[in-house]
């Protein structure tokens, strides 16, 4: 979980302003490797997964948040390690891998960046490797609101309703680190079916709205 007062904070901002509703946090397992997986509306996305799992995540940061100190500090206190976006950043792929032979949890946005335009973009296969050689379970979460509330380029902030609904957990087979082609192939596979999962949710958040206006 996130430091408790950074925490409090962030629970009181988003029940009182944005009206936050969570729903199935408790399908992510208790114990052993996961990785929850979500799409990437705003930079207050990882705090909304996190108030509502009730076991530490650790978050991956790009590299250039940590050039300030303080903001360094402030992402160190909330589990954030750095990750260089362009190329394959080995160090934190290693990282990753041994936080979940570990048996600790990751957060994951796999499209990389947040959305310009409010749909999900190309998700990169990185967390279905990550969740392939380690046997992690995958947990995929939609997030509703963000991006209308913090669109990216804007500063003006719209106080729309926050929701986040979990989905159901894939368990993953593992498979040798050293088998490049097999990696390759279930690793475009596994994201393309946590995408399609991720999806599934928003499109019937929307279809449900769009009933209850007509």
């Amino acid at each position: 979980m996130l430091n408790r007062p950074l925490a409090f904070f962030i629970w009181v901002y988003i029940r009182i302003f944005h009206r936050f509703r969570c729903f199935g946090a408790y399908k992510v397992p208790s114990t052993g490797p996961v990785i929850v997986v979500a799409n990437h509306g705003s930079f207050i996305d990882p705090g909304l997964i996190a108030w509502n799992v009730k076991r530490p995540l650790f978050y991956m940061g790009k590299a250039e948040l940590f050039k300030n100190p303080v903001l360094a500090f402030l992402l160190n206190l909330v589990n954030t390690f750095p990750v260089k976006r362009n190329g394959a950043d080995r160090a934190a792929m290693n990282h990753s891998i041994k936080l979940l032979n570990e048996g600790k949890g990751l957060c994951v946005f796999p499209e990389g960046t947040r959305t310009l335009d409010g749909k999900m973009g190309t998700f990169k296969s990185g967390a279905a490797y990550l969740a392939l050689v380690t046997g992690a379970t995958m947990v995929p979460v939609a997030l509703f609101g963000t991006y209308q509330a913090y669109m990216k380029g804007t500063k003006r902030i719209h106080l729309v309703p926050f929701k986040s609904v979990f989905g159901d957990p894939i368990k993953v087979e593992k498979v040798d680190q050293h088998d490049i082609e097999t990696l390759r192939t279930r690793s475009q596979e596994l994201s393309d079916q946590v995408k399609a999962n991720i999806q599934s949710m928003l499109d019937e958040d929307k279809e449900a709205q769009d009933e209850a206006v007509h």
